[in-house]
């Protein structure tokens, strides 16, 4: 696994990850990565790349042969939490757990009851439906670490983008 935070001229990668199966496979794809990057000079930070990793975190997630799973630190983040007593507690809650939603199956239904205490003109009033919420992502859902799997590169990849006269941003789903 390769983590690389790249700089050019005026362009920014804040993260590049290779991973691979094989180590041969990954150096293969590491050297025609960082040929296709060089030919567009795009430029590393030397202090900022690793290379060769077993796992790595990444954007709140640790990627390893595995799959992809929350980050401890952050589901630490989650089973340290407090119940709510605000609207503003509440809305931090949502959107902590909402990084993770991937990993929860139904999420939208389950944070209803909550979400429902963020709307306009409602009195916040914590009743059993946001308590039972609230402990199914804090400790059934969020603390189990589902494991996302890795891209089956046998089957075609969608490039998803958008962009603007500012920036550019893609998913590669």
């Amino acid at each position: 696994m390769v983590s690389m935070n790249m700089i050019s001229h005026n362009v920014f990668v804040d993260e590049l990850n290779i991973h691979n199966h094989s180590w041969e496979q990954h150096l293969e794809h590491l050297r025609f990565v960082l040929l296709k990057l060089k030919k567009v000079n795009l430029k590393f930070n030397p202090r900022k790349c690793e290379f060769s990793k077993i796992s790595l975190t990444f954007l709140g997630h640790v990627v390893s042969c595995d799959g992809t799973k929350p980050d401890p630190w952050k589901i630490k983040l989650v089973i340290d939490l407090l119940i709510p007593t605000s609207v503003p507690n509440v809305k931090a809650f949502l959107a902590l757990t909402s990084y993770y939603q991937n990993y929860v199956k139904g999420y939208f239904w389950i944070v209803m009851p909550l979400f429902d205490l963020t709307k306009k003109d409602i009195v916040f009033k914590w009743n059993h439906n946001c308590q039972d919420a609230f402990d199914l992502l804090k400790i059934t859902i969020l603390v189990s670490t589902p494991i996302l799997i890795q891209p089956n590169f046998s089957r075609t990849f969608i490039l998803d983008f958008d962009w603007s006269i500012q920036g550019l941003g893609a998913i590669l789903s």
